[in-house]
């Protein structure tokens, strides 16, 4: 625990991936509405014990987003400060960028009211601004990649309908 202004900060550490698929159309990110919540979000979720930062994140992938990923590269964490319950708490995400392997997003666990693919261009729609940052970031580096080799990167197998 950490003091910030004399208050108690709890530490919270995440991981989470910015999940592409190639599809005829472009490339896509897989983003997911929690549930009882209005808003689309990155899949991730806490660090469990004895699991790295990329263990958690290809759990957390496949069970809030219903699809098996494999990490590319690392986009870094994003930190941010929050209060619940009475409760300060100070939490980082490390972030991945992940190639889309195989699954439905309808297969989401019960975390997740909707899980689905958008358009990499449609990176407004996320509600943090921190997770826009990570996902443009991915861009970025999937473009410099694709010039490398695009079928690589992001076209591991045929794209699923949402």
């Amino acid at each position: 625990m950490n003091r910030r202004r004399g208050a108690p900060w709890i530490r919270q550490h995440s991981a989470g991936g910015v999940v592409i698929r190639a599809t005829a159309r472009g490339n896509e990110f897989l983003a997911i509405k929690p549930a009882h919540r209005d808003r689309w979000q990155l899949p991730k979720g806490t660090i469990d014990a004895g699991e790295s930062p990329e263990m958690a994140a290809v759990r957390e992938v496949h069970e809030e987003g219903g699809v098996s990923a494999e990490i590319i590269a690392d986009l870094g964490p994003i930190r941010f400060w929050y209060r619940m319950a009475g409760r300060q708490y100070v939490k980082t995400v490390d972030f991945f960028l992940m190639r889309y392997m195989s699954g439905d997003p309808a297969d989401h666990d019960h975390e997740v009211q909707e899980a689905r693919w958008f358009p990499l261009e449609d990176v407004d729609l996320l509600a943090f601004r921190d997770e826009r940052a990570v996902v443009t970031r991915a861009r970025d580096l999937l473009s410099g990649l694709e010039g490398a080799n695009p079928r690589e990167v992001a076209s591991p197998g045929p794209p699923i309908v949402p």
